[in-house]
């Protein structure tokens, strides 16, 4: 997955932040309900692209979600 400056920018700066920063910052992530599912869905992307199966389309997903006992 290509980078870009900015997101290396801000790994570097998360990894020099000392323990008790990091909690912080953590902290105020979880308190972010919009950031903290747009992270969500992220992992959710990764870790279905590492499962195999039938690929479906976003409405296919959607409708099964809907459907009883899916």
């Amino acid at each position: 997955m290509a980078r870009s400056a900015t997101v290396e920018v801000f790994w570097k700066a998360f990894g020099a932040l000392k323990r008790a920063e990091r909690a912080a910052l953590a902290e105020r992530i979880l308190r972010d309900r919009e950031l903290l599912e747009d992270i969500y869905d992220h992992l959710l992307i990764e870790q279905a692209k590492r499962v195999r199966g039938k690929a479906v389309t976003l409405n296919e997903y959607l409708a099964d979600r809907k459907r009883p006992g899916a």
